[in-house]
């Protein structure tokens, strides 16, 4: 291991044999010790400069921290105008109540006690409320009715003088435009009538044949018939249609006139019973036996079979002669 600067110096002061102290031994010590000296001082000028540095960036955070101070103390100030308080956690408090508030309080606006939710929604309505763009909710309670059941609206614009507002209450969601809405509370304003935005059910009635939005107590806010099929108008197949469908059957009545045969077949969507007539043949057309020449075939096929034995014999005397006159011609 090498020697560090001091034990080579210690060992030149101690040396004793003559010659070993030269002048290159000694001048290579004091090199070493003036270059660590200027490495030293190098040191101290880097660490100053830091140390420069760092009294800025001190100096500045305290700059900061001032003017945080400040606007501390004007949010402390506007808070107290506002009757409200921060907690160590930043959530804003009514100073009276310790509820929940809300920063700034124009936000919010509290109609208070009205004596129904028809004057509520009037109120709502007016244009230097729902005309205000610093008003982003209201709430109202209605006289009488428990205080932990509030109608709350949120507002926002959707036009020119013109206010959405969504409204919540007792579990249901409404909607509606207040057109008219100027800020100024000497202005008209016209309300559209409230239309559910969630309906908590859709169902069939098909007694009715009706699709029927429904609310949480399944009361009916809205419903849509189908139409029944027709010649015209596409739709539903009734039960009784259907009926008349699946009965549908050709058969043969059994009343039957001599020269013609009935057939019977139901109406499929009446259900009355169609006939048609199927025609005699003839010599121009095809068509069905009529009962007169059906018993001439029948009389006719019993003379013949009365008759049999002797047409046959008649018959084999015309082959045999027939036969004898090829044998005497040649012919076969």
């Amino acid at each position: 291991m090498a020697k560090t600067l001091l034990e080579r110096a210690i060992d030149i002061r101690d040396e004793v044999t003559e010659y070993q102290n030269t002048a290159e031994r000694v001048g290579s010590v004091l090199v070493e010790v003036v270059e660590n000296h200027t490495a030293v001082e190098q040191r101290v000028g880097e660490v100053e400069s830091r140390s420069d540095d760092m009294l800025r960036d001190v100096t500045l955070h305290r700059q900061e921290i001032a003017e945080l101070k400040r606007a501390g103390a004007t949010m402390r100030d506007e808070l107290d105008d506002q009757q409200m308080e921060i907690t160590d956690h930043g959530v804003l408090l009514d100073k009276h109540t310790g509820k929940l508030s809300m920063y700034p309080a124009q936000m919010m606006m509290d109609l208070g006690l009205v004596e129904s939710y028809d004057a509520g929604l009037a109120l709502a309505a007016r244009s230097e409320i729902a005309g205000n763009r610093n008003i982003s909710f209201i709430r109202f309670q209605i006289n009488g009715v428990s205080a932990l059941r509030t109608t709350l609206i949120i507002q926002w614009p959707n036009g020119v003088n013109e206010t959405a507002q969504l409204v919540f209450t007792d579990k249901a969601q409404w909607r509606r435009n207040v057109s008219g809405a100027t800020g100024n509370a000497d202005d008209t304003t016209t309300p559209t009538q409230l239309e559910r935005t969630a309906p908590h059910y859709i169902g069939y009635d098909a007694a009715t044949r009706k699709i029927q939005l429904k609310d949480y107590t399944q009361t009916v806010s809205r419903d849509v018939q189908l139409p029944v099929a027709s010649r015209t108008t596409d739709g539903l197949l009734s039960k009784t249609d259907y009926a008349n469908l699946f009965n549908f059957l050709i058969i043969e009545d059994n009343a039957q006139g001599p020269d013609s045969v009935k057939v019977k077949y139901p109406n499929p969507v009446s259900g009355a019973q169609n006939k048609f007539y199927l025609l005699p043949a003839s010599e121009a057309r095809a068509g069905v036996m009529t009962a007169a020449l059906f018993q001439e075939l029948k009389e006719a096929t019993a003379n013949i079979a009365e008759h049999y034995e002797e047409i046959q014999g008649h018959l084999d005397n015309i082959y045999a002669r027939i036969s004898a006159l090829e044998k005497k011609t040649g012919i076969s």
